[in-house]
Parts: C-alpha cells; structure tokens; sequence
C-alpha cells in the first residue's frame, strides 16, 4: 500500500504544480484573488492586457479589475471558402470580480462574419470558491 503511494507522490505534484502556474505574464494563480475567462464555441482568448494566453482554448485564470480580452473568432467552417481569411480578433473591455466566471459567446456565430459587437460575457460564481483577500468580490 505504501509503495502505490509513493508511486502516486510525483503525479500528485505534477497535477498540483499545472493548476497554480498563471494563464499569462503577470496573470494570478489559484492562490491568489482570481477569476476565469472561459471561450465557448467559435473563439478562443488569445490575449489578456497584451500578454499572450497560454491556454487558449480553455478557461484562464485573471487578476480582479478590468482588463482588455483579445478573442479569436473562428468562422464557421462553410465560411472560409467565402472570405479567404477563417479568423478575426475582437477586444473585449471586461471588469473582471473576483470569485466569478466569465463565459464568452459569439451571439450567433453560426451564421458568419462580421462579428463586431458580438461578443458577449455571461458572469456566473465560482462554485465553492472562497475569497484571497480582494474587497472586490462583494459587488
């Protein structure tokens, strides 16, 4: 039984180590005041204040205050025959709270570009997360 556990010490490390690495330069970890920027289909965060997102197609740890969010938009397969160019950027002016995540949707990507003005946050709580210390989170 013993050795099953020491077995099991270095990917309980590993796994623990990943999960409080920042999700960009200067971006908080898991022991810090956070929220989450989640993409939905049709786009991913490709950078928060400038700085490159290292995961981004899933969710992305950011510091409480407001930040300026660059999404990629994939169009729509059907599309990339029609423009010549599958992709384009929006920026996102989001103030983020602490202890909330932000789920970002392309209000109705399917039917193709353009996309300006389409982005739209949906804020939901953090299920069983508890405050660092940000003042922030009781707005």
């Amino acid at each position: 039984m013993r050795r099953r556990l020491v077995a099991l010490l270095p990917f309980v490390l590993a796994v623990g180590a990943c999960s409080s690495v920042p999700s960009y330069d200067g971006g908080p970890t898991e022991s810090e005041p956070y929220a989450i920027v989640q993409p939905e289909e049709g786009c991913k965060i490709w950078a928060i204040d400038a700085k490159l997102s290292y995961n981004r197609a899933g969710q992305v740890y950011v510091s409480p205050g407001p930040h300026k969010i660059k999404v990629r938009i994939d169009y729509p397969v059907e599309s990339d025959l029609d423009s010549g160019h599958p992709f384009e950027y929006q920026l996102l002016d989001l103030d983020v709270l602490e202890g909330r995540r932000y789920r970002i949707f392309v209000k109705n990507w399917e039917k193709g570009p353009p996309y300006d003005d389409r982005l739209e946050p949906k804020v939901f709580k953090i299920a069983g997360y508890r405050s660092k210390g940000s003042r922030q989170d009781e707005r």
